[in-house]
């Protein structure tokens, strides 16, 4: 049987459909449609190459044969589905080398991405130990997406156009947590607040060199449009940083760097919590937050750090260069700040 009707046969009562060591190729996408259905490899097929230029050979692994579909899909006809899982797995995306710009295409978001959700309501999922290597998206979720409660976690995304392109109908509690996000061009993570979006909590997050290849100033971390999210935790280093090989290339150490402005985390919208982050080598403004009501406790940045908006409150907000500062534009609550190192506008 092929992967997809074995997956098929267990819909009925729910089951786990084990894929051994080794690449398997995929000309269309694998859905797992049914509740407490569970893909999982003999062995995670970590990429541990910067950029997915060196395909890896090790691991259970997808091999995309394609760019206009994704390679794996929660759900189709099943909905809501519950308690599914996709776990120990590598999916590389169709590409010679690294350069997955040309990949992203902003009307068909789910092309080319490794983990799609955009169907139907799935309700306590968990997608972990997941390598995504020359994608468009690591994980897409987006169209008719209900996300209800699922976790995704301990996933590594390196040389994708996005990492995470996260903009479903609806959410709620979902959870992005102890992932490795690194060298992909445009956003690290992207949220986009569609309609409801409650209680997503994006924690303990490594995301390294994400953003470089945007025309104009964009962020390595984009949340736009949302309310009562959790931000804590993460590593945001060198946003704006892109590094580019050649098709042809053979060794990591034929990276072409570059580097443009692009802010390590741009929220917008009311009452998120942004606790605990540390943003280093940046390349501009190393936070932006726009919006009512928001919360910012905790936080170390190397650069300036702007607010926008009323009824904010800055904690113990550690600036680690001399020449940040924070600016605050509208009305904010300020404490453990330096006077002298605040700016009002």
């Amino acid at each position: 049987m092929t992967i997809q009707e074995r997956l098929d046969s267990q819909r009925a009562l729910g089951g786990r459909v084990e894929l051994a060591v080794g690449t398997h190729e995929l000309s269309q996408t694998l859905t797992v449609d049914g509740s407490c259905l569970y893909l999982t490899g003999e062995a995670w097929a970590c990429n541990t190459d910067p950029n997915g230029v060196f395909e890896s050979r090790q691991g259970t692994k997808l091999r995309m044969r394609g760019t206009d579909y994704p390679a794996l899909r929660i759900g189709r006809t099943c909905d809501p589905i519950s308690g599914a899982a996709v776990r120990d797995l590598g999916v590389q995306g169709d590409i010679p080398g690294m350069d997955t710009r040309p990949l992203v295409d902003p009307e068909h978001p789910e092309w080319a991405a490794g983990l799609c959700l955009d169907a139907v309501r799935t309700d306590q999922c968990e997608f972990s130990k997941l390598s995504m290597c020359g994608l468009a998206s690591g994980v897409c979720v987006s169209g008719n997406a209900e996300v209800d409660a699922c976790t995704f976690e301990k996933i590594n995304v390196d040389g994708c156009g996005n990492g995470f392109y996260f903009a479903p109908r609806a959410s709620y509690y979902t959870h992005i947590r102890q992932c490795v996000i690194a060298d992909n061009p445009f956003y690290g993570i992207y949220v986009k607040g569609r309609g409801h979006t409650h209680n997503l909590e994006i924690f303990d997050n490594l995301l390294v060199r994400n953003g470089g290849a945007f025309a104009d100033k964009r962020a390595a971390v984009m949340l736009d449009g949302v309310s009562a999210v959790d931000v804590c935790r993460n590593l945001i280093d060198a946003p704006g940083v892109f590094w580019y090989y050649l098709d042809d290339a053979t060794r990591n150490s034929q990276r072409q760097p570059s580097k443009r402005e692009t802010v390590g985390l741009w929220v917008k919208g009311h009452q998120n919590r942004i606790r605990d982050n540390v943003l280093r080598n940046s390349s501009c403004e190393g936070m932006i937050v726009e919006g009512d009501g928001n919360i910012l406790l905790n936080n170390l940045c190397d650069a300036d750090v702007i607010v926008r908006g009323q009824g904010n409150t800055v904690c113990n907000l550690i600036l680690t260069r001399p020449e940040a500062r924070l600016i605050v534009e509208g009305e904010a609550t300020v404490t453990g700040v330096p006077a002298e190192r605040i700016v009002k506008r």
